[in-house]
């Protein structure tokens, strides 16, 4: 069955990621095995290292945000794909939403800053 979701339609909810409340307004969840929702990250939110067990597709509507991975700074229309395992952590450099593709069910993992070498 198609479904619609317009801008006026979507509602946000407080979710817990890795620790931190964020607003998602999950766009389609229908048991299959894969979520798409949209999240705002406010200015100099951080969400910490942390990694999935699944792998989880990340694309920028609006905003800017800064991810460890490959050390990227990514704004809007730009995308990239986390492996599962992939230890991370995504800053939102300006008032940002994302859209989120993942794959369920995915359990998230806080883990330590890696140690920099000297």
């Amino acid at each position: 069955m198609t479904k619609y979701t317009q801008v006026h339609e979507r509602v946000f909810s407080n979710n817990t990621v890795v620790g931190h409340d964020i607003p998602r307004c999950i766009m389609w969840d229908d048991g299959h095995g894969v979520q798409a929702s949209i999240v705002k990250m406010h200015k100099g939110m951080d969400l910490g290292w942390h990694r999935h067990e699944t792998w989880v597709q990340v694309f920028v509507l609006s905003g800017k945000m800064h991810c460890t991975l490959d050390d990227r700074t990514c704004g809007p229309g730009d995308y990239y794909f986390v492996e599962p395992g992939d230890e991370h952590c995504e800053t939102a450099l300006e008032e940002s939403e994302i859209m989120i593709i993942k794959a369920m069910p995915n359990d998230q993992y806080p883990i330590s800053a890696p140690q920099l070498a000297t």
